[in-house]
């Protein structure tokens, strides 16, 4: 029993006790059940997994172009699809853009059950046009990040 502040604290020892236990089976290669619970399943950490991302359009290009002339409005621009393997447990995915030396969020998405999000760029500027400019991008998710870079033209 453990105490902290004015808590006692039985069922985290207890929790952390069977986590030891299949800690150590795991260690000497001992089977998984089938029919492993989920709470147990799904508690991994962020290093557990990893992630990957592409554009909508099959492209794992890190520098990409956007013309309007070329695309007319953003619902058309490809989408960045970030995955996490494995899929479980979902994470919060962050897209986000430079702007000045403050990231501001563009997009935000949760993974789903298949471990993916779809992300979309917004390609005008604050006055409302489109913008002309090279824009740095960072996608983030469980403490990782990828940066690319985005120009948008007429």
């Amino acid at each position: 029993m453990v105490r902290i502040g004015r808590r006692t604290h039985v069922g985290t020892i207890v929790a952390v006790a069977i986590l030891g236990v299949l800690a150590a089976g795991a260690a000497r290669a001992a089977p998984v059940p089938a029919a492993m619970p989920d709470a147990v399943s799904t508690a991994r950490s962020a290093a557990d997994q990893m992630f990957y991302w592409r554009w909508s359009d099959g492209s794992q290009a890190k520098e990409r172009t956007f013309r309007r002339s070329t695309y007319r409005v953003p619902e058309n621009l490809p989408r960045l699809i970030v995955s996490a393997y494995p899929a479980r447990p979902s994470r919060a995915v962050d897209l986000q853009y430079l702007d000045g030396s403050t990231w501001r969020t563009d997009d935000r998405g949760r993974t789903d059950a298949r471990g993916s999000v779809r992300l979309a760029l917004n390609p005008y500027c604050p006055d409302g046009s489109w913008c002309a400019a090279t824009v740095s991008y960072r996608a983030r998710a469980a403490g990782r990040t990828t940066s690319f870079l985005v120009t948008y033209a007429p």
